[in-house]
């Protein structure tokens, strides 16, 4: 009996060991399956999950690892669709601000919102006369008292919302738990159809301009905060690219508004100098008769008179050539007819006409011929014009007793124009408005010396059409100089552009 019973303990003892073997074995064997599917999932492959086989514990161990799994995956799809709104939201926001139009803006915010899947329906609504507008977007499902109701009750709450930078999202409009929107028109928006909304408004700092709302019409789709936050990005540049637009469209109808207030100037400035050139002429044609004594002797008083009467005919005419030429440059109808002209010539004839004015204010006015004609391809009477008004200039404002030097010649294949004098000369803080319409420097106007201030833009006007340059160098009581150079037959420049203004006391080019 003893013998056997101990073989029989033995056997247990055998078989014992042997089912402990068996299941260590199948727990080694699961523990080792858990630590391969771990690994994978370090190592990226996410699809990999554990079976749920073996113990109870290592069963539950495996259901841990594949939930943690699967909220992995949540996850990451999570942040997905998060990026994707985010650039959805980018594009449509650079796309937005293209717009210069206000309507074309906002039909691109509404397709932008409904084609990236963040909304069924979407609408915008665009402040005018401080009130929310009428809606852009798909034809209004809503009541039509509905949006009365919004502007009398709404817009102080999307002006706080705007205030805090936020939205109103409203998840489920049928359940009464719905917080934030009033009954009567939570009824009407579900009657309508109208499951959830998000209401992102718009604005240009603390000025709300307007509101998006963005719709579902079926229930069981909750927002999520990235396509809230999408909606609000839209929503931002739809307000920024709506500011840009009115300020916009507001500067083009400000610019046509100067225009047309310009071009009425222009008019009116053509039609006077015009009407007034006939008067004028006869005025000077009947002081012609009456210095030749035609209609009788004159008495040395009375030839003084008409000196001066002619003197200031001769303003006259000059202020009105100014005033007509101006217009002209304005209206396009300053034509330059270019042919070999003689810069020399027109140089010549202008200071033999303004030699006796000079010599009559006691300056010394010099000038030499040049040994050679110095052609230019240029328009004859623009280019008198221009010498003209210079040599007038110059001699206009240098007080008794200064000088006036003149000198024309060729250099580097140009025909160089300088006229020097001891003049007033401008202020330094001025020289910058020099070849502006009507500009006079604050020396000439406190010495009352008479001018319209056009002489200079005119001659810009001159040596721009002959492909020149124009430089002025002044200082305020010691005199200016005037620099034209324009090309000779022959010589080559293109200049397509008006030059720069003048830089405040320094020479500067034109």
């Amino acid at each position: 009996m003893k013998a056997g019973g101990l073989e029989v303990a033995n056997l247990v003892a055998l078989l014992g060991l042997a089912a402990a073997a068996a299941i260590t074995g199948s727990v080694t064997r699961s523990l080792r399956g858990l630590a391969a599917v771990l690994t994978k999932l370090t190592a990226g492959d996410h699809a990999a999950r554990a079976s749920a086989t073996g113990p109870a514990e290592i069963r539950q161990v495996a259901g841990l690892v594949n939930a943690l799994a699967d909220e992995g995956d949540r996850l990451r799809a999570q942040e997905a669709e998060a990026s994707r709104l985010r650039t959805v939201a980018r594009d449509a926001g650079l796309r937005v601000q293209e717009h210069g139009r206000v309507d074309d803006l906002m039909l691109e915010a509404k397709e932008a919102i409904e084609k990236c899947a963040l909304a069924d329906v979407a609408y915008l609504h665009v402040m005018h006369d401080a009130l929310l507008g009428q809606p852009a977007g798909h034809d209004w499902v809503l009541p039509d008292g509905l949006l009365d109701v919004v502007r009398g009750e709404g817009q102080q709450l999307l002006r706080d919302l705007l205030q805090r930078n936020a939205s109103m999202v409203a998840a489920d409009l049928a359940s009464p738990e719905c917080n934030g929107v009033p009954p009567h028109i939570r009824d009407q928006l579900v009657a309508a159809g109208i499951a959830s909304q998000v209401l992102a408004p718009f604005g240009s700092g603390s000025e709300l301009l307007g509101v998006i709302m963005a719709a579902r019409m079926h229930a069981g789709r909750p927002w999520t905060d990235a396509e809230v936050s999408a909606v609000e990005s839209i929503a931002a540049e739809v307000g920024r690219g709506l500011h840009h637009a009115r300020l916009h469209q507001t500067e083009n109808h400000l610019v046509e508004q100067l225009r047309a207030v310009d071009q009425v100037k222009s008019d009116f400035l053509a039609t006077v100098s015009h009407e007034l050139r006939t008067p004028l002429t006869n005025i000077a044609g009947y002081i012609e008769i009456l210095r030749d004594q035609d209609a009788g002797p004159l008495t040395p008083s009375q030839a003084r008179m008409l000196e001066t009467v002619d003197r200031n005919t001769a303003r006259l005419r000059h202020l009105i050539e100014d005033v007509l030429t101006l217009s002209k440059i304005e209206s396009g109808a300053f034509k330059t007819m270019m042919q070999p002209v003689s810069l020399a010539g027109v140089v010549v004839a202008d200071a033999t006409a303004l030699e006796p004015l000079a010599a009559a204010k006691g300056l010394s006015f010099t000038w030499r011929e040049p040994d050679h004609g110095l052609v230019v391809s240029g328009d004859a009477g623009q280019l008198d014009r221009l010498v003209t008004n210079l040599l007038s200039n110059a001699v206009k404002f240098t007080p008794e007793g200064g000088s006036v030097a003149v000198t024309v010649e060729c250099a580097d294949n140009e025909a160089v124009l300088r006229i020097a004098d001891t003049g007033i000369g401008i202020p330094g803080c001025e020289q910058k408005e020099l070849c502006n319409r009507f500009f006079r420097a604050s020396n000439a106007v406190e010495r009352s010396i008479p001018g319209t201030g056009l002489g200079l833009a005119i001659v810009r006007t001159i040596v721009a059409n002959h492909n020149g340059e124009l430089e002025v160098v002044s200082e305020e009581g010691k005199g200016t100089t005037v620099t034209v150079r324009i090309p000779l037959v022959g010589g080559r420049r293109s200049r397509q552009t008006l030059p720069e203004l003048p830089v405040a006391g320094r020479s500067w080019q034109a």
